[in-house]
C-alpha cells in the first residue's frame, strides 16, 4: 500500500513537471478600439453627447427629430477613456443605430471605409410624432465593442 502511494506520488510529480515546463505560446489579445462614449453632429453642430454612459445633458436630452418625409444627416465621433474624439478605427469595425421603436423612425447607415476616416455616420427620418430609445453601437466583426445606454428620440 505504501509502495503505490509513492509510486502515485511519483507520477504526479513527474506530470507535473513535464507540463508545467513544456514551452507555450503566449496567448494574444486582439486590440480593439476603447470607446468611452460618442458624440453626434447635425450640421456641423454637436447636438448629443454620451460620454463613460451619461447623456450630457447640458447639450441635449435626447436626440430630436422633425416629422418629414426628408432625411437628416447625423455624423458619429466616438470619444476615447479622456473624451477626445477618436481618429482612427479598426478593419471590420461598423456603426450600428438601434431604435426601439422602428414604426416611429426609419434610419439608414452610410457607408465609410473606417481606415480612411474618423466619421460613422446614418440618416433618418421622422415616420410618426413620438418617443422612442436609442442604442448607438460600434461593432467589430460582429460583436459589440461599444454599446451606449438608451437614451431619448423624438420625432415631433
Amino acid at each position: 500500500m505504501f509502495r503505490i502511494s509513492k509510486l502515485m506520488l511519483f507520477a504526479l510529480v513527474i506530470s507535473f513537471i513535464l507540463f508545467s515546463c513544456k514551452e507555450q505560446t503566449p496567448v494574444s489579445q486582439e486590440e480593439h478600439t476603447e470607446a468611452a462614449g460618442f458624440n453626434i453632429y447635425s450640421g456641423g453642430k454637436l447636438i448629443l453627447k454620451m460620454y463613460n454612459l451619461n447623456l450630457d445633458t447640458s447639450i441635449s436630452k435626447g436626440l430630436n427629430l422633425p416629422l418629414s418625409s426628408s432625411t437628416s444627416d447625423f455624423e458619429v465621433r466616438f470619444l476615447n477613456d479622456l473624451g477626445n474624439e477618436l481618429s482612427a478605427y479598426e478593419e471590420g469595425q461598423s456603426l450600428i443605430v438601434i431604435v426601439e421603436d422602428s414604426t416611429l423612425v426609419n434610419t439608414t447607415i452610410v457607408a465609410v471605409d473606417p481606415a480612411t476616416t474618423d466619421v460613422w455616420k446614418f440618416k433618418a427620418n421622422g415616420i410618426k410624432a413620438g418617443n422612442t430609445l436609442l442604442t448607438i453601437r460600434l461593432d467589430h466583426h460582429g460583436h459589440p465593442d461599444f454599446t451606449s445606454p438608451k437614451f431619448p428620440l423624438l420625432v415631433k
